[in-house]
């Protein structure tokens, strides 16, 4: 692994291969330049920095943002690593830090903002909220600051960012989080029932609809290759069951001009059977 560029004595971005890797390490970067090999023992963090073509601006956030607050952010990923469904990027690293950095001078300086989607993201994504939480308390003691329950939230939104791969993530999630309001919404009221939120079968739904959300608000579609005689089938089997699926379907349609495949309305009604016949 070569140097490609030294950031501070402790942090340089190097090249693995084709790769660009941001490496974290004491002294790592003391008297280096250009085109020298990294002294592999002294790497204590990479991460790999995804896109290259927009490395400048990453390089310029890097440098705005003090090395206290880099390093604790590397050791935070590093600890809560295993506990996500993806691999943090050297991006990712730097805009959370970035984020840290910005909330706790807001804090110190008394400024506080209310997460309007806190209920939500802690009910749909607890998983991730669970991490924020923790990841909170360890910026707390850091930083001897006292960020509550709204941060974790945000921070949330940045963890889901990197799981789902999100481009916009504010805004994705918001249409995300309406989508599966308006969904659990539609199948209540069509049934007159409440969900048993603690079980599996909920889970899955609930796992279920959260991915296909994620399709609307990305414009991807599963491939449609079902059987229309499977789908006509099941209509004949689970009208009702069949009926709400394609109302929630309608309300995509409407709100978020997603043209739903047969494929996507089967599996929704195959798992509206399941939620409705446990309660």
């Amino acid at each position: 692994m070569k140097i490609a560029r030294v950031l501070n004595n402790n942090t340089v971005l190097a090249m693995d291969g084709e790769k660009q890797m941001l490496v974290m390490g004491l002294s790592i970067g003391y008297r280096k330049k250009p085109g020298m090999r990294l002294e592999e023992e002294k790497i204590e963090h990479k991460f790999i920095l995804s896109d290259i073509s927009g490395k400048t601006g990453i390089e310029q956030l890097y440098m705005t943002i003090p090395e206290e607050y880099l390093v604790f952010t590397g050791k935070l990923l590093e600890k809560n690593g295993d506990k996500v469904h993806c691999n943090f990027s050297g991006n990712f690293l730097i805009h959370l830090a970035d984020h840290i950095y910005s909330v706790v001078q807001r804090c110190r300086e008394g400024l506080t903002l209310n997460n309007v989607l806190l209920l939500d993201v802690a009910q749909y994504y607890p998983a991730e909220y669970g991490i924020a939480l923790s990841m909170v308390e360890d910026i707390n003691e850091e930083f001897h600051v006292t960020l509550g329950v709204d941060e974790a939230g945000f921070i949330t939104f940045h963890l889901l960012e990197a799981e789902l791969e999100l481009q916009n993530a504010l805004t994705e999630i918001k249409q995300i989080t309406e989508i599966l309001n308006q969904a659990l919404r539609i199948v209540r009221e069509y049934f007159h029932l409440e969900f048993r939120r603690q079980s599996a079968v909920y889970s899955r739904f609930l796992i279920h609809l959260k991915f296909l959300a994620q399709r609307v608000v990305q414009g991807t579609h599963l491939c449609d290759s079902v059987d229309e005689e499977l789908i006509c089938m099941l209509r004949h089997k689970y009208p009702r069951e069949s009926d709400c699926a394609e109302q929630v379907m309608e309300y995509i349609h409407n709100q978020f001009d997603f043209n739903p495949s047969g494929f996507e309305i089967m599996y929704l009604t195959i798992h509206i059977v399941r939620v409705t016949k446990e309660v």
